[in-house]
């Protein structure tokens, strides 16, 4: 799909350096790249760099300047931490030697844990005490 070939994106000489390319999703007719796709590939970018193990835990993104289309996005990944249990990565997204966007992405490995979610019912409940409707009814854990 469009979606996964504009994700592929290229290692530089074996360093945490890649490029994206916008050509799967096509250049805007206002000159600038779309922040999602930026995001999108500087989340790719520090992935490559952890263990298949880690997960995405948080991230944290500024949007610095517009980019501009058809000008290649380097993305610089900093290796922050790379411990047992967490991995931490700082990707910049740089066009003509300037920093358009900056990202700190968090990874957690899976591990056993409790679950906090709250069951559906409870919800259910809270939702009707509140006067809101349910259409179809929650799955219960």
């Amino acid at each position: 799909s469009a979606l996964q070939r504009s994700l592929q994106l290229q290692q530089i000489a074996h360093c945490d350096i890649f490029t994206g390319s916008e050509d799967a999703v096509g250049r805007t007719s206002w000159g600038r790249v779309f922040g999602g796709q930026v995001l999108a590939q500087a989340l790719v970018a520090a992935q490559r760099t952890v263990s298949g193990r880690f997960e995405t835990h948080s991230l944290h993104c500024y949007f610095l300047l517009a980019g501009e289309t058809g000008v290649e996005i380097l993305y610089e990944v900093e290796r922050v931490r790379d411990g047992t249990s967490f991995a931490t990565r700082i990707v910049k997204a740089v066009q003509r030697s300037k920093a358009i966007f900056q990202v700190t992405v968090s990874f957690h490995a899976r591990e056993w844990g409790p679950n906090w979610q709250t069951p559906g019912r409870e919800l259910q409940a809270i939702a009707r005490s509140r006067g809101i409707g349910w259409e179809k009814k929650l799955p219960s854990p």
